[in-house]
């Protein structure tokens, strides 16, 4: 069954900060999606020496026809299908090593230390928009009628809150990608894999969020799963693995990348479905996801969380008071945490990343523009 609805006579929690929400449901789908938790990275053509990038013409054009596609890149990726999957965690052995490389050490240098949370992020999002969409609207669901979303668009100072009502879904029909990205998922011993891509047969269906307000001639787009247009289209402004931004703005970044969008569906969020589309994900795991996302923030005061990949104090530690978070992994990218409080107080250094990660753009940056004067890692106390 469902989880309850808060009573439409109990008062709002404070406004949600958009950018808290959309870690913390993003952590909880690519984290404890349990189809995920006996899949492995098998070869990726982002490595130099890779079997896929020497035998690349030949496997181009078995599986995609299209060996001169521009921009090409795959991932090869291994699920044992003899295993129960379970579901995932940032301490279970499982999840730990799903980018576990193989033992070659020039394999695990380049890997680790480059672009193994590129292949995290386009890989879990690949495709998956719609559950995007449907988990975002089983959390507000999940709210009082009168709750309100909070953000602050670049280069603005001012504090914009939305009444959820407000929040729609939009559906697009993507044409004519100026990249291919492929997912070949081999199982078991199978030697032919499944393939997955962006836009299949040329075309594909997006869906984002759509949020008007008052304040802005054009309305703000949220799009969770960006990063599976690749790291160039799917990064936002500071490096973060998803887009929030001015309509106007999400389009001239899809335009970059593609040759035309049209709009099929448009939508109130809460009042009408999500288009009936899916990628085979339970809808119990759906209401899991958004209760666990919306306990985290009423928690927010005794159990913070990671501002970039939403790893919460909890996870990590076991303990809630503890205030240090030592070295950990996400995506394969190791770490060092110091947790903040995400109300009141100044915020302390929320993360910094170790090695040679140039995927993230500049990590300082990241850092200095998703924290600086914040409480909540995105928002200014009031």
């Amino acid at each position: 069954m469902p989880p309850k609805t808060m009573n439409s006579g109990q008062a709002a929690i404070e406004p949600i900060p958009l950018r808290s929400l959309i870690v913390l449901l993003k952590h909880e789908m690519n984290t404890f999606d349990p189809k995920w938790s006996t899949t492995r990275l098998k070869d990726t053509t982002f490595l130099q020496d890779s079997e896929v990038r020497e035998k690349r013409s030949r496997l181009m054009e078995t599986l995609t026809q299209n060996p001169a596609a521009p921009k090409t890149e795959m991932h090869m990726l291994h699920q044992d299908t003899r295993i129960p999957p379970t579901p995932g965690s940032i301490t279970s052995g499982a999840s730990e090593e799903f980018f576990q490389p193989n033992s070659n050490a020039y394999y695990a240098e380049e890997i680790l230390g480059k672009r193994s949370e590129e292949i995290f992020q386009i890989t879990r999002n690949n495709g998956r928009c719609y559950t995007a969409a449907q988990v975002f609207k089983e959390f507000l669901a999940l709210c009082p009628k009168d709750q309100k979303l909070s953000f602050r668009l670049d280069g603005e100072d001012e504090l914009v809150e939305v009444a959820i009502g407000s929040c729609e879904v939009e559906e697009y029909r993507v044409y004519g990608s100026k990249s291919k990205i492929y997912i070949a998922l081999y199982r078991n011993d199978h030697r032919t894999p499944k393939l997955y891509r962006a836009e299949p047969d040329g075309t594909s269906n997006h869906v984002i969020i759509r949020i008007s307000h008052l304040r802005q001639s054009t309305p703000v787009v949220v799009d969770m799963t960006s990063m599976q247009y690749g790291n160039d289209a799917g990064r936002g402004t500071h490096g973060e693995p998803y887009i929030l931004s001015t309509y106007s703005q999400w389009e001239e970044r899809m335009l970059k990348f593609h040759d035309r969008l049209e709009r099929i569906f448009r939508g109130n969020l809460l009042s009408q479905k999500v288009p009936n589309h899916t990628d085979g994900v339970r809808i119990d795991l759906l209401w899991g996801w958004a209760g666990s996302a919306l306990n985290k923030w009423r928690r927010k005061n005794f159990s913070p969380w990671c501002a970039y990949c939403g790893l919460g104090a909890a996870d990590t530690l076991g303990g809630k008071d503890k205030m240090n978070i030592k070295n950990f992994i996400w995506g394969y990218i190791s770490k060092s945490v110091r947790v903040w409080k995400l109300k009141g107080g100044a915020t302390n250094e929320v993360f910094s990343i170790l090695g040679n990660v140039d995927s993230l753009v500049s990590v300082a940056k990241v850092r200095s523009d998703l924290t600086a004067n914040s409480t909540c890692a995105v928002s200014k106390p009031e």
